[in-house]
């Protein structure tokens, strides 16, 4: 698995949360539960100590270019 999107309830716990993730070898995303229901593909994420967030669907593209996949190969863990 090379990225995961981690859903929590409000950006505290986003910020407390992904202090955890900095050293990992996997891309974590980071979005708040409210937005993937309301927005889902074009919900913001943030992604590690990137100053500005992205939207979900960019992430995925990116992932897709980093591992030659395509969108159909790739795994959305929730």
């Amino acid at each position: 698995m090379k990225s995961v999107l981690y859903l929590v309830a409000n950006y505290d716990l986003l910020q407390f949360v992904s202090g955890f993730f900095r050293s990992t070898q996997c891309r974590v995303a980071f979005g708040l539960e409210r937005d993937w229901h309301a927005q889902l593909l074009d919900m913001p994420v943030s992604c590690g100590s990137v100053p500005h967030g992205y939207r979900f669907r960019e992430t995925l593209s990116a992932v897709n270019q980093d591992s030659g996949t395509s969108p159909i190969q790739s795994s959305l863990f929730v």
